[in-house]
This record gives structure tokens, C-alpha cells and sequence, in this order.
């Protein structure tokens, strides 16, 4: 109750109120007065038992079959290495450049420009890529180019995961390469 609780009137109700709250906390259940009633509070307990009892069951075989999957998760989460975004669309069975269209329609990386298929900062400030210098031979002058690869971390990877399996784009299961 809001009010200010110098007030006599105030003080009074928020006595009461916090006297019937504990009241009510602390009160037992009433006592069947009858065989008949007696029978039933204790049919119904059973019956609430062995629903919780099924219930627990269920749940603990889930737990069980996602421990497995959180670990592989923990594990991706916390690699120092990363993959190539084409190792990272096979893995999650899409095409390469579907996947670089997906990625950047997603604003994860940039759709054109000399910085095409580069991240956006927010990504690699945040961890989900890392950008490694490469060099290459140019088709037509055999000069040497320098160029960007961008890769994905394994924090990258749950997190676009995630994204694809929030809107539906892939089943949410994780590959369990699970060698312990």
C-alpha cells in the first residue's frame, strides 16, 4: 500500500495487509473432516505427484539430451580460430553466395564498394569476425594485389546461427562433432 506510513491510518493498513500476507504464507492447508474428503485431498495429491513426477522426468531427459549441444556451443563459442565464410555456409548447409547474400542483407557485412564482403565494425568490435590481410596474383597484369578474407569466430558463428534459426531459415540443431 503507497502512502506516507507516519500516518496513523496509513500505518494501520500496512500492518494488516503484512499480518494477512504472513498469515497466509505461513497457514496450513485445512484438515479433511471426513473419510470421504479425506480420500479425495489424497487422490488429488497423487494425482499432482505423479504429474510433477512425469513432468520432471521429461524435462530431465531433455536436459540431458541438450547438456551434449551446450557444450559443443561452449566450445564453438570460446575457439580462437575461425572459418572462412564459405566453411561456415556448408556447415550450415546453405550455399556460398546465398549465404554472403543473406549476410549482407543482414547489414553483417558490407555489399559494396572496395570493402565489399568486409564487416561492418560494430561485428568485429564485437567479435563476430576477424579480417586477415591476403595477397593474390591480378588475372590480367599478374601483379600482386593485396585484398581482405573476412572470417567468423566461433562467437560469430552461434551468433548468426541464432539469427537464422530465429527467423526460420535453418532448423536449430547444432553439427555434433562431439569427439570426448
Amino acid at each position: 500500500m503507497n502512502g506516507d506510513p507516519r500516518k496513523s491510518q496509513v500505518a494501520l493498513a500496512q500492518s494488516y495487509f503484512a499480518i494477512q500476507t504472513h498469515r497466509a504464507e505461513t497457514s496450513l492447508p485445512p484438515v479433511p473432516q471426513d473419510y470421504e474428503s479425506a480420500i479425495r485431498t489424497l487422490l488429488a495429491q497423487i494425482v499432482e505427484k505423479r504429474e510433477l513426477e512425469s513432468k520432471n522426468a521429461a524435462l530431465s531427459k531433455r536436459n540431458r539430451e541438450l547438456i551434449p549441444k551446450a557444450q559443443f556451443a561452449e566450445r564453438v563459442h570460446e575457439a580462437v580460430n575461425a572459418q572462412t565464410v564459405a566453411e561456415v555456409a556448408k556447415e550450415f548447409q546453405w550455399g556460398e553466395i546465398r549465404f554472403y547474400k543473406w549476410l549482407r542483407s543482414r547489414k553483417l557485412i558490407i555489399g559494396g564498394g572496395k570493402d565489399h564482403n568486409a564487416p561492418y565494425q560494430k561485428y568485429l568490435d564485437q567479435g563476430w569476425f576477424r579480417r586477415i590481410a591476403t595477397t593474390y596474383s591480378h588475372p590480367k597484369s599478374g601483379e600482386s594485389m593485396s585484398s581482405g578474407l573476412t572470417l567468423i569466430t566461433g562467437k560469430g558463428k552461434l551468433k548468426i546461427f541464432e539469427l537464422l534459426a530465429k527467423e526460420g531459415v535453418i532448423v536449430p540443431t547444432l553439427p555434433m562433432d562431439i569427439g570426448e
